[in-house]
């Protein structure tokens, strides 16, 4: 059903000079990366090619099924693409044995059986298949040869024969009628209900596939101690888990399955990123979301993660709650302390000790000289992760978009945390993912908070004003007028601030949004 799904090729999929100017309400632009069309009209004129398709990121990716030699596939479209037929015509096999004389009649629900499906395609309307082709310097339609309709239904046959539970005549039925106008023939002929259920369905797009048709993380979700545990937690069982151990034994849910922490460490030892969700063929199981907050610490990561992805690095979605940078301090130094990962259980000061010896570390270092290396000194990872200013600057400088980035003060979504299917922070992800992601059946306890450490207020916790001060001004300060300057640019090239309304490149208007907002 989802192969058959994805060969038909949607407006907001097709290349930009055909794409619709109208996307449904909420739906932000799709990415469609280079030659994805091209690929589209290779599979279907190649008979002796397995293809698969699935629901990517942005566009229509066809990826070869499982037998396929990967030796064979560059994921690139030919640089001469003069074999290609073209697809500006409607393809009309002339003796498909899946064709009927009526073309009147009802096209089967889109909820339907697979298997019903199947037995009542030979029912269907009259097939054709139309896409646009994006190749330069074409002006005119050009009709495609018997041999180009014969190599389609081939292609077709074989696609059949990969996934006999769908059969060939599913494959094309219900395609639209070759009598209407190129654009709308590119959706299938439903109602207007139907349509758009089916749109929406189709634009939902929950983990990257990569060339080994392995399931990559759609949504990268940070900081450290501004609420990443509690989101993971109410979103749980519509996420897709790890599949390569055990996420739920003895009927806790394990760390590692919110925090894989790949990026920036050497535990897995060359095991590649891929190989933790599974494969892009089976049936899709939830959205893959990596809740790692160490993926915005050190300032490798970015380009490591592009590295990773390649080509499809800008499907990425990153969710970034930021948290009031001395309380967020407070939080994780409690929390270092209490599992181990600073001082190692070995060193116990308090809040005020640990102030006063940054400070001075600070000074010596040359202050704000000492920024770009001070993730190379664990003991500080408490100061370093609140400088937010220079975690996303590392994540632009490396090539991802602003267009990528969702950014909130955290307690837009712990304000709203009783309804997560109205949930502003939620909603502009479903904005670029799809209307039915992240969508849990029961909403959580909103006064249950997780992994929340016990500790007293920053001003009981440190005592001494001045070195407040200085964290204040010297410290967080000075990066927090980076960080609105560089949202109330980024904003004007696409960076979502949830529940911002004000006019883009209005510093002091974003400022206090932020700061009104991001403690809880």
């Amino acid at each position: 059903l989802r192969l058959k799904e994805r060969l038909q090729v949607l407006p907001n999929e097709a290349p930009s000079h055909l794409k619709d100017p109208t996307p449904l309400p909420g739906e932000a632009p799709s990415l469609l990366e280079d030659g994805d069309v091209t690929a589209l009209s290779s599979a279907a004129s190649s008979p002796s090619s397995s293809w698969t398709s699935r629901n990517q990121v942005g566009s229509t990716h066809l990826y070869p099924s499982p037998t396929f030699s990967s030796s064979t596939f560059s994921g690139f479209p030919p640089e001469d693409d003069s074999s290609t037929p073209s697809l500006e015509a409607p393809i009309v096999p002339p003796s498909s044995p899946w064709s009927s004389s009526s073309s009147d009649s009802a096209a089967p629900s889109i909820s339907s059986d697979v298997s019903q499906e199947s037995s009542s395609s030979s029912s269907s309307s009259s097939s054709s298949v139309h896409a646009s082709s994006s190749s330069e310097g074409s002006s005119s339609d050009e009709n495609v040869t018997s041999s180009s309709s014969s190599s389609f239904s081939a292609a077709a046959s074989s696609l059949s024969l990969a996934f006999p539970q769908i059969g060939a005549a599913s494959l094309v039925e219900d395609v639209p009628r070759p009598t209407e106008s190129p654009l709308t023939m590119m959706t299938p002929q439903k109602s207007t209900f139907s349509k758009r259920l089916m749109q929406l369905r189709l634009k939902e797009k929950k983990f990257v596939c990569d060339n080994r048709g392995r399931v990559l993380p759609i949504l990268i979700v940070g900081v450290q101690k501004a609420g990443t545990t509690t989101m993971f937690d109410d979103l749980v069982t519509t996420l897709w888990l790890r599949t390569d151990i055990d996420c739920h034994m003895d009927g806790e849910l394990r760390w590692p399955c919110k925090e894989l922490g790949y990026f920036g460490s050497q535990a897995y030892q060359g095991k590649p990123y891929d190989s933790f969700w599974g494969s892009c063929f089976k049936p899709e199981q939830g959205l893959v979301a990596d809740f790692t907050p160490e993926n915005f610490h050190y300032p490798s990561i970015p380009k490591e993660m592009m590295s990773e992805y390649g080509s499809r690095s800008q499907n990425i979605v990153f969710l970034v709650g930021l948290r009031e940078p001395l309380a967020r301090m407070l939080a994780a130094f409690v929390n270092g302390f209490n599992v181990g990962w600073l001082y190692g259980h070995k060193r116990h000061l308090t809040f005020q000790d640990h102030v006063d010896e940054f400070l001075q570390m600070w000074d010596e270092k040359g202050q704000e000289e000492w920024i770009p290396t001070m993730h190379q000194t664990n003991d500080y990872r408490t100061v370093d992760q609140g400088l937010y200013y220079y975690k996303l600057r590392n994540f632009l400088d490396a090539g991802f978009l602003p267009s990528q980035f969702v950014i909130f003060p955290s307690n837009v979504y712990f304000a709203n945390r009783g309804n997560l299917d109205t949930n502003p922070v939620l909603e502009a992800v479903r904005a670029r993912l799809g209307k039915s992601v992240l969508k849990p059946t029961l909403n959580p306890d909103s006064a249950k908070v997780a992994n929340r450490g016990s500790h007293r207020t920053v001003e009981e916790e440190l005592p001494n004003k001045e070195a407040m001060r200085r964290l204040q001004t010297e410290v967080f300060g000075a990066a927090n007028k980076r960080l609105m300057e560089l949202l109330s640019e980024n904003m004007r090239e696409g960076m979502t601030l949830v529940g911002y309304s004000g006019v883009a490149g209005d510093v002091a208007a974003i400022t206090q949004w932020m700061e009104s907002q991001w403690n809880f």
